[in-house]
């Protein structure tokens, strides 16, 4: 199965949990998202930059080019 760069989750009974938690600890919920998988697959999460319009992108895709 291909997974494609976006993913879109739909929370259900988690969003008010998330919120709180983003909340507490002032992280975004594609951070927390981020840092779940990545424990999960038993990796590290991305480093991310902002890229053009304060959009976060990863690092390593900055430097490609269209």
């Amino acid at each position: 199965m291909k997974v494609p760069e976006k993913v879109t989750v739909r929370l259900g009974d988690l969003r008010p949990l998330l919120e709180q938690h983003c909340v507490k600890t002032g992280k975004t919920p594609s951070k927390v998202m981020q840092e779940a998988l990545a424990k999960l697959l038993k990796t590290q999460p991305p480093e991310m930059i902002s890229g053009a319009n304060g959009h976060k992108i990863r690092r390593d895709a900055s430097s490609q080019t269209s």
